[in-house]
């Protein structure tokens, strides 16, 4: 059994292989929307399809009433974070590892000063970790910009080049 490699990229031109990469960023955060879309409505709703369900956490009513505060934000954050994790994996794709370390540890930093400003858990939850989700979210799609400006280019330095490999 051989492996042969295909370059499907090396006769395309710059707007060519910027076109595909947009076609295929539309694609993968469509999809990741989607699935986070669902995430989002299944936690929103098992609440209200299973009253008991704080209840199987703990019964102080503080705890509860924590809970109640937290499952909101918690559904609506994973919208954030799906988007966030698309971009990420497309980043990781493209191999900008250190882009991405650089990204998350400045957004590590930032959301830390949120938390440590935080006075219970559900700021905590809204400006430290949906602020962390955020700013990797927005940090990312600066680095696919960068990526897409890249493909652009008319130069060979433009030029990206994507092996698939076939068993034969």
């Amino acid at each position: 059994m051989s492996t042969t490699s295909y370059d499907f990229t090396e006769n395309l031109k710059a707007n060519d292989r910027q076109y595909i990469f947009i076609s295929f960023l539309k694609f993968i955060i469509s999809r990741g929307a989607l699935l986070a879309m669902t995430a989002t409505l299944s936690i929103l709703s098992i609440p209200k399809l299973l009253p008991s369900f704080y209840d199987s956490f703990s019964n102080d009513p503080l705890v509860v009433g924590q809970l109640k505060k937290i499952i909101p934000i918690l559904g609506a954050q994973q919208v954030l974070v799906g988007l966030c994790l698309c971009i990420e994996g497309i980043l990781s794709g493209a191999g900008k590892f250190t882009q991405l370390a650089m990204f998350t540890n400045i957004s590590a930093a930032i959301s830390f000063i949120f938390i440590k400003r935080s006075s219970d858990i559900s700021e905590i939850w809204t400006k430290g970790i949906n602020g962390f989700f955020l700013l990797r979210f927005l940090t990312g799609c600066l680095g696919v910009l960068k990526i897409c400006r890249f493909l652009g280019q008319g130069s060979s330095k433009g030029k990206v080049k994507h092996q698939f490999k076939k068993e034969i």
